[in-house]
Formats: structure tokens, C-alpha cells, sequence
């Protein structure tokens, strides 16, 4: 879709941002209605709505509910199995997955291969597992990518650019490599990112993920014990107290590092404590599932990291130096040479400019 607007980097965003605001109104009057037309203990949890009509008469309405309820379910698989084909078949492209799945039909132009192998996969899992099984493996999922995403948020907003060097270059702004651990406070106060403070930087949103499982984990499944007063309690409060001061340190060393100056046309505000809060929210979720769901959840990915790393890691386009290589940072070489070759575009554009004004004086002669 992005190709179809005029401005994506501005409008998809914003795009976004109403249409999940819409969603969220329309969810949550919906609710407001329901819960003071019936209190919630009393409703029915598997299709709370047409049970609210019945209960006040307006059965056609129930019904209408009903048969627009299987309608979008039915709209929401389609719009979901469509994309995924799309998917398979980039990441066989790119040399992550079986060249196999790659296959384009030669007359439709559709990945044909990989239409197959999703509509296979779909049909075993829908034969294979109870429906509320495959809700949470795709609850887990989802707000796993939720969480990557986030912390690729703060990621994204320290790593050093050539922008940045550009910025330094022109505004005559000093700066060195120093080690990382007089760079996690950032005590020589550089308004440049550099590979120590992108490293930082990394490190941290590392361990933020770590210690938010152990803060979550504690306080999802320990808050009873936490609240009974017990031995384990108190241990269970003073690692709640010690994740804490650790995870406010490291979002304070996060704080510190300077950010990239890359013109973005949307960018997060408050980095990076939203999405510290992302990551904390999406992972209290989680943390929340049964141990049924993690362990599905363990073997699916336990399959895709042997998956990669049996095949996509050695046949990656992206190890191979291909077009579609992505560095996820800048080396003391590549600096070097981003400064040469910015020095040497200054001065291809001042000889430039100079040749164009010799010739405009010409002609004013």
C-alpha cells in the first residue's frame, strides 16, 4: 500500500494513528454499553453482544450481530492468509527460506509455491489444535513482533548515520571512540552518535528485555505471594525493588547517548521511555500465557532458528553482499570513507560552482 499514496513516510502514520484511535473509540464505547446494559460477570464471554440483545429482546438484532460477526471473521482470515504467501516468498527470495518457495506462476505472475506451502500449513494447524490454542499462539506472536519492534525503535534512534557525520562535518562537532563503559553515561557529553554509544545503546535495550521478564514474570505470576507477607514474599519484593532500579539505570544510560539526527517524516516521541513501556506492557502479556502456549511457542521457534540457521544464514542475499544488504552500522572504515567521500563532493561542488560563476561573468561580459 505504500506505493499508492503520495507521501508515505508522513501519510501511512498518520493513517495508522486514526484509524487505531477510530478502533479504539468504537471498542471501547462498545464495551461501555454492554457493560452497563449487563454487569460483566454476568454476560456470556463467548459472544457477549447478540447475548445482550437476546437478554433485552431485540432478537433480530442478535442475529444480524451474528451473521455480520461471521462475515468479518471471514474477511479477517482471507486479509490474513493472502499477505503471508507475499511474505514466504520475499524472504525465499532473499535466500531465508527454500529457493523452492520462490516460484512464480508463469501466466498468473503469483507466487504460486508459496501459496501452496501457507494453504498447507493453515489447514494442518487449523486440523492439529483447539481454536483457543492457535488464539494464544497468535497473541504470542503478535506481541512478540510488537516488542522487536520496539526495541528496533531505540535501536534505529542511536546508530550512527552518514547524516550524522555530515551534520558534525558542517557544524565543526568533535568527536572520538572512547570505551563503552565511559560511554554508558556519556561523560564526555557527545552530541554525535558514535559506534560506542550505538553499542551501549544495543546492550542496554538487551538487557531492558531480559530484566522486563523477570520484572513482569515476578509480577504476573508472584503478586499473590508478594501480597501474603511469607519469606518468599519479601525475597519476591526485593527483586521487584532491585529489576527496577536496574531497568530505571539503563533507560537513563539510554537517555544519555546522543541521537541520530536522520530526517524521518514520523518519528516516536519520548525515546526512549514509550518504548520502554512497549516492551514492558507487550512482555507483562506474555508473561501472562500458560506454560502450554510457551512451550508451542518454544518449538516453533526452536524449528525457525534451525531453519535459518541451516539454510537462510548461509544462503542470505544479504551475506552474500547482494542489493538488498542492510548494515545495521557504520565501521571505523566505512567512516573513513564516508568522510573522503564527503570531502570530496564539497569540493566537486565548489569547483562546480565556481565554473558556473566564471561562465556567468563571461556572459555578463
Amino acid at each position: 500500500m505504500g506505493e499508492e499514496v503520495i507521501n508515505p513516510q508522513r501519510a501511512m502514520p498518520i493513517a495508522i494513528i486514526l484509524s487505531l484511535s477510530i478502533i479504539f473509540l468504537a471498542y471501547f464505547g462498545l464495551s461501555a454499553v454492554v457493560t452497563l446494559v449487563l454487569p460483566y460477570f454476568l454476560q456470556n464471554a463467548e459472544a457477549p453482544i447478540p447475548f445482550i440483545f437476546s437478554y433485552v429482546g431485540w432478537e433480530w438484532a442478535a442475529w444480524i450481530v451474528r451473521i455480520g460477526a461471521f462475515m468479518g471473521l471471514t474477511a479477517s482470515l482471507l486479509g490474513g492468509i493472502v499477505p503471508l504467501p507475499r511474505v514466504i516468498w520475499a524472504m525465499a527470495s532473499d535466500g531465508l527460506l527454500f529457493n523452492f518457495l520462490s516460484y512464480i506462476h508463469p501466466k498468473y505472475q503469483t507466487p504460486f509455491a508459496a501459496t501452496l506451502f501457507s494453504g498447507f500449513i493453515f489447514a494442518v494447524m487449523a486440523a492439529v489444535f483447539d481454536l483457543r490454542v492457535l488464539m494464544d499462539f497468535m497473541s504470542i506472536g503478535t506481541l512478540l513482533a510488537y516488542t522487536m519492534v520496539s526495541a528496533c525503535v531505540i535501536l534505529l534512534r542511536y546508530r550512527q548515520t552518514e547524516e550524522d557525520l555530515v551534520r558534525a562535518k558542517e557544524q565543526n562537532l568533535t568527536f572520538h571512540e572512547v570505551s563503552m563503559w565511559r560511554q554508558m553515561y556519556n561523560q564526555a557529553n557527545m552530541r554525535v552518535p558514535t559506534m560506542a554509544s550505538a553499542n551501549v545503546t544495543a546492550w542496554a535495550t538487551f538487557l531492558i528485555g531480559i530484566f522486563s521478564f523477570v520484572f513482569c514474570g515476578v509480577i504476573a505470576n508472584g503478586r499473590h505471594v508478594m501480597s501474603e507477607g511469607s519469606t518468599a514474599g519479601i525475597v519476591l519484593v526485593v527483586l521487584v525493588c532491585i529489576v527496577t532500579v536496574i531497568l530505571s539505570l539503563l533507560l537513563i544510560s539510554i537517555h544519555r547517548q546522543p541521537q541520530s539526527v536522520t530526517f524521518v517524516a514520523f518519528k516516536v516521541p519520548l525515546v526512549p521511555f514509550i518504548p520502554t513501556l512497549s516492551i514492558l506492557l507487550n512482555v507483562y502479556l506474555m508473561v501472562s500465557m500458560d506454560a502450554a502456549t510457551w512451550a508451542k511457542f518454544g518449538i516453533w521457534m526452536l524449528l525457525g532458528f534451525v531453519i535459518y540457521g541451516g539454510y537462510g544464514l548461509r544462503h542470505s542475499k544479504a551475506r552474500e553482499g547482494g542489493p538488498n544488504q542492510m548494515p545495521s552500522g557504520l565501521s571505523d572504515k566505512t567512516v573513513k570513507d564516508i568522510r573522503t567521500s564527503y570531502d570530496g563532493d564539497v569540493m566537486r561542488m565548489a569547483t562546480e560552482n565556481g565554473k558556473d560563476m566564471l561562465e556567468g561573468k563571461d556572459l555578463e561580459e
